[in-house]
């Protein structure tokens, strides 16, 4: 493993000298880096550089499918057939970029809206998703044909239900009126905590699978790099929001979230799930990137970012906002990273290669750009996971889109008046904390 380190290292400075040495690993075909998992990692949402409140023509030059004179060609960016079945493969996917810094060769396994189902083999009980084989399965033919250097996996956010969370989150303040404020922070969080064990025991069963199926393949664990990583706050903290809590900014710039249920996604959801994945990291022995704080200063409609694609990435927004309009791309696409986002996760997995360690948190900041991410190595130890399951464990209870169904985007409009004006409410600004 130290060789193959070291090799790795040195195609940072010249990637063409990383060629496999004869009979050095189970492989004989080229040195390959493998991504498997959800959207995240597949490149979902890599269509946009930037995001533009524009949704004409190409979107002050966020729209990378654009093609001129209306015409747009997202198959241009999610490739390899991904655009037609919706796994949303894209170009820039995190797997591109590191690979093209190591002089590796990149192959995506992952699939957008998959589950931790959909990575197991089908002899574990893992299911097709979208038209494919499990990713395990496709893992396998891959490790026969090619040398596996490492493989990379960000999984577990759809067994939790993310996305419907979200959706929840969106709809209680688009529906909320001057006399009756909605959050979601209180049931969603209530939620997580109901599903975070089963879905954690999940992931172990995947890295348990992952690994069989490599040892079927001839490798050994010293053979390949695995490494489990979290996911990227696509929203600020309220106090880092760029436009206030009432009116229609928020709803018009796509972050229609009220101030508590902000915090509970950027302070709770996504530390929460972060620290659990941790966890299983460490039971199962396999290296954690940790990537909660990446968009930090970033995010959407955060307040030290700026939309329109023209700006420089240091100043841009990360994170794709929320898809309300037909002109505005596909609703899946929201709340991930988009193609600066996507490059900044590409330096982070990149700089493990080189960063001493098994445990690494990549940070970005206000005016930093993609390519100089900053990765340290995590001190300390999270808590231990709890004992790993035999049976996959079904978590999310019923198959919710990610994001609710068609919006009176006007109407919704008209609706937004600020609550504080009825003396009778006095919304709570306290995130409860039973649930955290």
């Amino acid at each position: 493993m130290r060789r193959k380190l070291a090799l790795l290292a040195a195609a940072l400075v010249a990637p063409a000298a990383l060629v496999p040495p004869a009979g050095a690993a189970p492989g004989s075909g080229t040195p390959t880096l493998v991504t498997l998992g959800d959207s995240y990692i597949s490149g979902e949402a890599g269509r946009w550089h930037g995001n533009s409140a524009d949704s004409t023509f190409s979107r002050e030059g966020t729209d990378r499918a654009y093609e001129g004179w209306f015409r747009y060609n997202p198959a241009k960016v999610y490739i390899d057939g991904s655009r037609g079945n919706g796994c949303h493969r894209s170009d820039v996917a995190e797997v591109r970029v590191a690979a093209a810094r190591l002089g590796l060769t990149p192959v995506n396994l992952a699939c957008s809206g998959a589950e931790t189902i959909n990575v197991l083999r089908a002899r574990s009980g893992g299911q097709a998703f979208k038209g494919e084989a499990p990713q395990a399965d496709q893992l396998a033919r891959v490790a026969a044909e090619a040398d596996v250097r490492a493989i990379v996996l960000s999984i577990g956010g759809n067994d939790l239900g993310f996305g419907a969370g979200v959706a929840a989150c969106v709809q209680a303040y688009i529906l909320s009126t001057r006399w009756s404020r909605r959050t979601c922070h209180a049931e969603q969080g209530a939620l997580l905590e109901k599903r975070l064990p089963g879905a954690m025991s999940n992931v172990r069963r995947v890295i348990d699978d992952l690994r069989a199926t490599m040892r079927a393949a001839g490798y050994d664990r010293d053979d390949y790099r695995f490494v489990l990583q979290s996911y990227p706050s696509p929203v600020p903290v309220a106090r880092r929001m760029r436009h206030p809590e009432t009116g229609v900014a928020r709803l018009n710039a796509g972050c229609p979230l009220w101030d508590e249920d902000l915090d509970f996604a950027r302070e709770v959801m996504v530390n929460r799930i972060a620290d659990n994945l941790r966890a299983v990291a460490q039971a199962e022995d396999v290296e954690f990137l940790d990537l909660r704080d990446l968009f930090d200063g970033h995010e959407a409609c955060a307040s030290t970012a700026v939309t329109g694609g023209y700006a420089a990435p240091m100043h841009l927004e990360w994170a794709r906002y929320i898809s309300l309009g037909v002109l505005q791309g596909d609703k899946q696409e929201s709340f991930h990273p988009n193609e600066v986002g996507q490059v900044a996760m590409g330096h982070c997995l990149a700089a493990t290669f080189v960063t001493p360690g098994d445990e690494w948190r990549c940070r970005a900041g206000a005016g930093v750009a993609p390519d100089e991410v900053g990765l340290a190595t995590i001190r300390g130890k999270a808590p231990k996971a709890p004992r790993q399951r035999d049976e996959h464990v079904d978590v999310a209870p019923d198959d919710e889109p990610w994001m609710p169904g068609p919006i009176d985007v006007e109407r919704a409009i008209e609706r937004r008046e600020d609550p504080r004006t009825d003396p009778a409410r006095a919304p709570e600004r306290t995130i409860g904390r039973a649930h955290v």
